[in-house]
């Protein structure tokens, strides 16, 4: 079980660790960091090191996301641009100049 596994959400990791969903989300409710949000967040660092990575720039952005569980390349875009500020292209372009 890896942040990168598309069917990795709060339930597989509360039962991988033997605890209800709710108790889960009650162990992250003090940091303010819903467990939603830290596996989504583990993902697009994993995506940004592998965009900047320029022996990863053969590959298509679309091909980078999906490996670190991020499928749909729409829903992927939008959420990058409004985390990141740019859009992956962007990020790329400005990472590997």
């Amino acid at each position: 079980m890896t942040p990168a596994d598309p069917g990795l959400h709060p339930a597989r990791v509360a039962s991988a660790h033997g605890l209800s969903v709710r108790s889960l989300h009650a162990l992250f409710e003090p940091t303010g960091y819903p467990v939603g949000e830290r596996l989504r967040d583990e993902r697009l660092a994993a995506i940004l090191r592998d965009l900047a990575d320029p022996r990863l720039a053969h590959r298509s952005i679309s091909r980078i996301a999906a490996a670190h569980g991020m499928r749909n390349p729409s829903a992927f875009a939008r959420l990058f641009h409004r985390v990141e500020g740019v859009t992956a292209r962007e990020f790329r372009y400005a990472a590997l100049r």
